[in-house]
C-alpha cells in the first residue's frame, strides 16, 4: 500500500531472473517477480526504468502479482524478454490476480516479447496474466506482441482488458508516427 513517486528518477541496467537452467552460468531459481514482488492499494508515478532484463518465468519490471486496486502514472519501461523460456511475464506486470491495475500516461516498451513464440506462455506488452481488470489510457505501448496475454485460462480473463492506447509492433514505427 501506499505511493512510489520516482520523482522523474530513473532505474538502469536491471535483471530479474527465473530459471531452473540457470542464467548466464549461474544457479538462480525461484519467482523473479520485479522491483516488488506484491502490489496493492497502491500508487507508482514519476518512474523510469530503462535497460530491464526479464528471463525466466514471472518476471516484470515494476512487480509480479497485484491485487486491490493498482494505479500507474507516467512511467516509462523498457525491457527485453531474453529468454526462450519466458512464462507468465509482462512488460509492465506479470499476474493481475484480482482488482484493478489503470496505466495511465506512460510509456511501455517491451522487446522480442514473441522471442520462441513466447506469446502462447501468457506473456503480453504490459500484463502476463490477467485475471482482474485492467485498464490504459493516453499510454503507447511498443511491442511485438499482444498487450495482454490472449491465451485463455482459469487465471487469465483477455477480455478483462480496456485499452484506450495506441500499440506500436517496433520503435521506428512510434517514432515516425510522433513526428508527423
Amino acid at each position: 500500500t501506499g505511493t512510489l513517486n520516482g520523482l522523474g528518477h530513473t532505474i538502469k541496467n536491471i535483471s530479474f531472473v527465473y530459471s531452473s537452467e540457470g542464467y548466464k552460468g549461474q544457479n538462480y531459481l525461484g519467482y523473479s517477480g520485479g522491483l516488488f514482488s506484491y502490489a496493492g492499494d497502491c500508487t507508482f508515478k514519476n518512474l523510469c526504468m530503462e535497460n530491464v532484463e526479464l528471463f525466466g518465468w514471472n518476471s516484470a519490471p515494476l512487480f509480479y502479482r497485484s491485487s486491490g486496486v493498482v494505479n500507474v502514472d507516467n512511467v516509462y519501461i523498457h525491457s527485453t524478454f531474453t529468454s526462450t523460456a519466458m512464462r507468465n511475464a509482462g512488460g509492465l506486470f506479470a499476474f493481475c490476480f484480482s482488482g484493478q491495475v489503470s496505466v495511465s500516461n506512460s510509456i511501455i516498451i517491451s522487446e522480442n516479447l514473441t522471442l520462441n513464440n513466447n506469446v502462447k506462455l501468457n506473456n503480453g506488452a504490459i500484463c502476463g496474466r490477467l485475471n482482474g481488470v485492467f485498464s490504459v489510457k493516453n499510454t503507447y505501448i511498443i511491442s511485438d506482441g499482444d498487450i495482454c496475454s490472449k491465451q485463455s485460462d482459469y487465471h487469465n480473463k483477455p477480455e478483462a482488458a480496456n485499452s484506450l492506447s495506441i500499440l506500436y509492433s517496433d520503435y521506428e514505427e512510434f517514432e515516425t508516427e510522433r513526428s508527423n
